[in-house]
């Protein structure tokens, strides 16, 4: 389903924000005439069919994600955030790759252990209560 138009606007504004620049300086470098974005930026609609495909192709995310919010390949929301960072993570070292990738395996690992530790716990309780 897609999402009102200020999601899409948001979605948009937070990629050119990140980027440093503003939706001026962005049309310019997308190759899309300025007034074929304001113009929907200041009606508040959706910008027509090829100004989202060249959206899409100079931000290297979907149409769908500016459209829906969701991931094509996991149907996941994705915050701009994310996209950006998973962006800078593909384009990373190996190195640097791996150890990020060595930070997320632990952080999992903890919470495991943590959500193992809080059922067991749970399991405790439980049976010192069925003991009274």
């Amino acid at each position: 389903m897609i999402d009102k138009p200020e999601k899409f606007w948001y979605r948009l504004n937070a990629w050119i924000k990140q980027e440093g620049i503003n939706l001026h300086k962005f049309s310019k470098l997308a190759g899309i005439n300025y007034s074929s974005l304001n113009n929907p930026h200041e009606r508040n609609s959706i910008p027509g069919p090829e100004i989202l495909v060249k959206i899409a192709e100079f931000t290297g995310l979907t149409m769908e994600y500016f459209l829906t919010g969701k991931e094509p390949w996991t149907g996941k929301i994705l915050e701009p955030n994310t996209a950006r960072l998973m962006e800078d993570v593909a384009e990373a070292p190996d190195e640097t790759q791996a150890r990020i990738k060595a930070i997320i395996e632990a952080d999992r690992a903890m919470l495991e252990a943590k959500k193992k530790k809080g059922a067991e716990g749970a399991m405790l309780e439980s049976r010192k209560v069925g003991n009274r």
